[in-house]
């Protein structure tokens, strides 16, 4: 069986946080129109460029294949 890591295409983040406790990407792909996709909190404002908590979330953004 071979794992392979996700990564966001955009900004690189992967998907757990160096903290080891949060996740950077959300751990469930969701099916949009026949395609599986996976979110990038970090690229849809959760985090801000240090990995801190921003509350910005913008639920449309940060989707990638």
């Amino acid at each position: 069986m071979t794992l392979y890591a996700i990564q966001c295409p955009t900004c690189s983040a992967t998907e757990m946080h160096p903290d080891g406790k949060r996740l950077l990407i959300r751990a469930d792909k969701v099916c949009v129109r026949g395609r599986w996709l996976s979110q990038c909190l970090v690229c849809s404002g959760y985090y801000d460029s240090q990995l801190n908590e921003a509350g910005q979330h913008d639920g449309r953004k940060g989707w990638f294949e």
